[in-house]
């Protein structure tokens, strides 16, 4: 995708669904058990990637068929229990980054029952098409490492 390239139509549905009162600001702290918290709204950058790697034609089946672990858009302020329940999932946790998403953990038998494509397709039928993604595990290959002396004490160069 250019700069210049927009979510798609059914993005832009799931972040105004799933919108909070902080979402006008990028980036907001919250006290949580007297600590501090950062919080991300999601941004038409991170719409964008939302859209990308909800395309399930990205992964090859095999990836899909074991990936325990999917990330849902929902509603900030639903309740984890009856959404696992809803989606058949082990345990549904509120993202530690992204208000209105949630990782959906099923259990490993189920996956290997029903297969990840299918797991993918009921939870498109609880919370809508293009509203999950799988947290498929990549091995991060560096690119190139700076032959500078100090690159080791400039940590932010790092990513």
């Amino acid at each position: 995708m250019h700069a210049a390239s927009r979510p798609s139509p059914r993005v832009r549905r799931l972040i105004a669904r799933t919108s909070t009162a902080r979402a006008a600001s990028v980036f907001s702290l919250e006290m949580m058990e007297g600590r501090r918290l950062l919080a991300a709204a999601i941004t038409s950058a991170i719409a964008d990637a939302i859209d990308r790697v909800s395309d399930r034609s990205i992964y090859a089946k095999a990836q899909l068929d074991v990936t325990r672990e999917w990330a849902v858009l929902a509603d900030a302020k639903s309740n984890p229990a009856a959404l696992a329940a809803k989606l058949g999932a082990i345990s549904v946790k509120p993202s530690s980054i992204l208000d209105g998403v949630f990782i959906a953990t099923f259990a490993r038998s189920k996956l290997d029952r029903l297969g990840g494509e299918w797991i993918g397709h009921a939870i498109d039928k609880v919370v809508g098409e293009g509203a999950s993604w799988p947290l498929v595990a990549t091995q991060q290959i560096p690119r190139a490492i700076p032959n500078d002396p100090r690159f080791p004490n400039q940590w932010h160069l790092r990513n």
